[in-house]
């Protein structure tokens, strides 16, 4: 009898433990904004809005993203926080517009982004 309790608590004690260490404190919200097809490349251009909630600061995220899932960074914004529009200008830039909504005129921005 001794030995199944034992085991029961030693079960709960890795319950637990594993528990503590998968806890995600705030969930990641992961908003896509837009998807772009790159003509000849491998790879598909992401716009996201990225809230992490209250442990960092919203961002807005252009990415390279692959079929296979593999992800690359290209660029992230901190500064803004309203996309507007995206436009392929050829096949290595991409035209963003974005702005700041918390200034009351906040003109919007045109940003160009190379990548290879």
């Amino acid at each position: 009898m001794k030995k199944i309790i034992v085991i029961f608590l030693v079960i709960i004690a890795l319950w637990g433990i594993w528990k503590i260490y998968s806890f995600e404190m705030f969930d990641v919200e992961n908003i896509s904004l837009a998807r772009i097809s790159v003509k000849g490349k491998r790879f598909v251009i992401g716009v996201n809005y990225i809230a992490p909630g209250a442990t960092a600061e919203d961002v807005i995220q252009v990415r390279k993203m692959y079929g296979n899932g593999e992800i690359d960074v290209v660029k992230n914004f901190t500064e803004y926080n309203n996309f507007i529009d995206a436009t392929l200008i050829n096949d290595s830039l991409l035209k963003l517009v974005l702005s700041d909504t918390g200034y009351y005129n906040s003109r919007p921005d045109t940003l160009v982004i190379k990548f290879k």
